[in-house]
């Protein structure tokens, strides 16, 4: 029974634990022979996208360059959804960009931001120091861009900035749902019970001990009686 009981904890213990599923949240690819567009502290940009569950975000990447610009940094930031524009900032981090480097996968990784289910933008923005570009014309681009100019992003409509087909990538963990407090107590009293029921059903056999004087005298044994040897008498 122990044993038994043992085994119920460790599973409710597993189902506590509640482990996640790395995945990708964001892959549009990139192409390195699309359209460039500017990057620099004049003009950044951002994606929106959408998920079905909660996540825990691991890792942002865009996909630019520094071509003309000193070393600098790009903020890299998580917004709510703003409608046609990125909304508020729920996450936000710069990351580090050397001088003269070409269009490639940049970004920041062991982040640990917990979204949940929704709607919501990733930008980039540079600072004073970056001028590149962000080659568009990615090979699965996302629904809906933004743009970012003269220290605002631009509402010009639904869509608008479609055209721009950005590489940008993400990462990260699917939050499982934890089972409610009320559902452990169920599942372990169920195991419980199951257990019991288990512990009654052995033979009637199998929970009687004989003790060592039973065995010497037959005592307890089918078909068997002992005699005590006094009222004994010969006809």
């Amino acid at each position: 029974m122990q044993l038994f009981m043992n085994s119920a904890i460790t599973i409710i213990l597993l189902l506590m634990a509640s482990p996640g599923h790395t995945a990708v949240i964001i892959d549009t690819g990139s192409n390195s022979a699309g359209t460039s567009w500017t990057f620099d502290y004049t003009q950044g940009f951002a994606g929106e996208f959408s998920v079905g569950s909660a996540y825990t975000v691991h890792s942002i990447e865009g996909f630019f360059g520094n071509q003309g610009g000193g070393a600098g940094n790009v903020t890299i930031s998580i917004h709510a959804d703003g409608g046609n524009i990125p909304g508020n900032v729920l996450f936000s981090a710069p990351m580090s960009l050397a001088a003269n480097v070409a269009p490639d996968w940049y970004g920041l990784s062991g982040l640990g931001w917990n979204i949940g289910a929704g709607t919501y933008w990733v930008s980039f923005v540079t600072d004073l120091e970056i001028s590149g570009s962000m080659p568009g014309n990615a090979p699965d681009p996302l629904d809906e861009y933004g743009q970012y100019s003269g220290q605002a992003w631009l509402d010009l409509g639904e869509n608008y900035f479609d055209y721009l087909e950005l590489g940008i990538r993400m990462d990260g963990t699917q939050v499982q749902a934890v089972p409610e407090p009320a559902g452990l107590a169920l599942t372990g009293f169920g195991l419980a019970a199951l257990g019991f029921s288990r512990r009654k059903a052995k033979p009637a056999e199998s929970l009687f001990r004989k003790s060592p004087a039973m065995e010497m005298t037959g005592i307890g044994e089918p078909g068997r009686c002992r005699a005590s040897g006094r009222g004994r008498h010969r006809s």
